[in-house]
């Protein structure tokens, strides 16, 4: 016989009333759920967003805005000057140089 026991169970029952260890399974994935929010919470009030940096800051972005209006310079060049792929770049910036509306800098 299997008996699942909760943490809260376990600690009230203790480990003579639940019997043979093996017996019984914890339910821990809750508790670990419960915790990485609680964590991320106290990260969050102390100013820490989490995630992956962006590649185009806002300084990136207006110096890549002035390249791209350049008719000299090609957008290779200029992705390689700002450090970002041709993705990110489009991602940004039309092909005229001007501010995309759905961008995010």
């Amino acid at each position: 016989m299997i008996r699942i026991v909760t943490l809260p169970e376990f600690f009230l029952l203790g480990i003579q009333e639940l019997g043979q260890p093996g017996t019984y399974l914890f339910k821990i994935k809750p508790f670990k759920r419960l915790a990485i929010a609680e964590r991320a919470a106290v990260a969050r009030a102390r100013g820490h967003l989490g995630g992956r940096p962006r590649a185009l800051t806002p300084e990136k972005l207006s110096t890549t805005q002035a390249l791209m209006r350049d008719p000299s310079i090609s957008v290779s060049q200029v992705c390689r000057t700002v450090g970002v792929s041709r993705q990110t770049l489009y991602r940004h910036l039309a092909p005229d140089g001007s501010l995309r509306r759905e961008a995010k800098a």
